[in-house]
């Protein structure tokens, strides 16, 4: 909340620096070199992942994958969708 009395919230408020280096990495000059080398190494850990699942895997084993997958995914959608320049 600012101090003349006006509500800010969260999506109000922007910054000019990353929270971590791949962030900064994500709005710097290598942006797009950087998130297509994320996006194909996370392309390729899933392909793996799914390619083990169907293989056959104890059913705890196969939970630990599928939280493993989902987080990779989860983790492509954000890198895809981050807005480079």
């Amino acid at each position: 909340m600012s101090g003349n009395g006006s509500a800010e919230t969260d999506a109000d408020v922007r910054f000019d620096f990353g929270m971590t280096d791949l962030e900064d990495g994500l709005r710097g000059p290598e942006a797009r070199e950087i998130q297509a080398a994320l996006l194909t190494r996370f392309t390729e850990l899933g392909e793996k992942i799914a390619a083990r699942m169907k293989e056959g895997v104890a059913p705890a084993q196969f939970g630990d994958l599928k939280q493993v997958y989902d987080a990779v995914a989860s983790a492509h959608m954000i890198v895809l969708k981050f807005p480079v320049k």
